[in-house]
């Protein structure tokens, strides 16, 4: 079961697991976590993908569930608290070229394709300390389909200019309550 590091864990997961494609598919580029309005303030305006997290819900599916193993039969205990986590991942190409945007792209959807389910050894590699690797859930990367109309207002709230992006949901995170029973 996690602690209260699992959700930086998923952030830093996916930042390291992209910033390892992107060296090998352009050899030069950064995977920053920046809010997207200053993900562009301190770059160097070389190759780029910025991954935010923009949202977080409650699982339904685990909200009311108790761990298993974890309590004696007929028993309740402090359920986790279960979320879901919603990012958007931008990117830029060296001098603005949206070319290599678009292979910044390619790459980063392929990557997080391939590894739809994190594997616990990236995570602990990534952020040890988290517990995520040790939860009883697989965490899961899941593409999102979004409107234009939604794509809009996601943009308007972060009050810059639009930049190709692809939102994703990152799904289940468990963190364990502190509350003895």
């Amino acid at each position: 079961m996690s602690n209260s590091l699992a959700i930086a864990a998923v952030t830093t997961t996916l930042r390291n697991l992209i910033s390892q494609g992107v060296a090998q598919e352009l050899g030069s580029g950064i995977v920053t976590t920046q809010p997207p309005d200053k993900a562009r303030e301190n770059s160097d305006n070389g190759n780029q993908i910025n991954v935010f997290l923009y949202h977080i819900l409650p699982n339904a599916s685990w909200r009311t569930m108790d761990l298993p193993n974890r309590v004696k039969p007929g028993q309740t205990g402090q359920p986790p608290l279960a979320l879901n986590l919603y990012y958007i991942i931008t990117f830029y190409g060296k001098d603005n070229d949206d070319i290599l945007a678009h292979r910044l792209l390619g790459k980063a959807m392929h990557i997080l394709n391939d590894y739809a389910v994190l594997n616990p050894a990236d995570i602990k590699t990534s952020l040890g300390e988290s517990d995520l690797h040790n939860q009883v859930e697989r965490v899961r990367i899941t593409l999102q389909s979004m409107s234009l109309e939604d794509v809009s207002k996601l943009w308007t709230t972060f009050q810059t200019q639009y930049r190709i992006s692809a939102a994703y949901e990152v799904s289940v995170v468990l963190i364990e309550s502190s509350l003895k029973e």
